[in-house]
């Protein structure tokens, strides 16, 4: 996630409604980036970004923590920025075999937690792909705190893209 000003330079954070996402792939063969051609509704203003292979051909994102301010400095500078806590959860299906062209689906878009049957918002969280189109996720950070609770996603493909989240209790949290 960064930024691009008007001169075209990176700039971290300088402007928020302006972030870029783009994804590449890396031909190991010759070593050349690709940028991904996308469609559909990719995540917005995303940080702290994980991604995890769902199938060869889909790419599941979970990012987070999405700033309410557009200068990020002059929020900075006044001490006073907010984030409004949030989690989206995204699925690039790419399009062919050569990875060049995909498109983007949305599974959640989670603002708060309003009940205890969805996980509460988060960033850097850590992910595992188990089988059936589950995915285990645990911990990462939250506005104020870390995280130490664990998730199952299950991943429903049809007839299209769905999202049920199964809370995974730990008895033991000093492990």
């Amino acid at each position: 996630r960064s930024s691009i000003n008007s001169i075209g330079s990176e700039q971290p954070y300088s402007n928020a409604m302006q972030a870029v996402f783009e994804i590449h792939t890396l031909n190991t063969t010759n070593g050349h980036w690709h940028k991904l051609q996308t469609s559909g509704s990719e995540p917005q203003f995303p940080s702290g970004c994980r991604s995890i292979m769902l199938s060869p051909l889909e790419l599941l994102v979970v990012s987070g923590l999405v700033p309410t301010f557009q200068n990020f400095e002059a929020m900075a500078a006044e001490e006073n920025f907010q984030y409004r806590t949030s989690m989206q959860i995204h699925i690039l299906k790419f399009t062919d075999l050569s990875l060049e062209r995909g498109h983007w689906y949305q599974l959640a878009d989670v603002q708060s937690r309003r009940n205890s049957q969805i996980p509460p918002p988060r960033i850097e969280t850590h992910l595992v792909h188990l089988q059936n189109d589950r995915i285990f996720m645990y911990g990462g950070r939250a506005a104020s705190s870390n995280l130490q609770d664990a998730w199952i996603m299950k991943i429903n493909k049809t007839p299209s893209y769905s999202l049920k989240f199964i809370q995974v209790i730990i008895e033991n949290l000093m492990v």
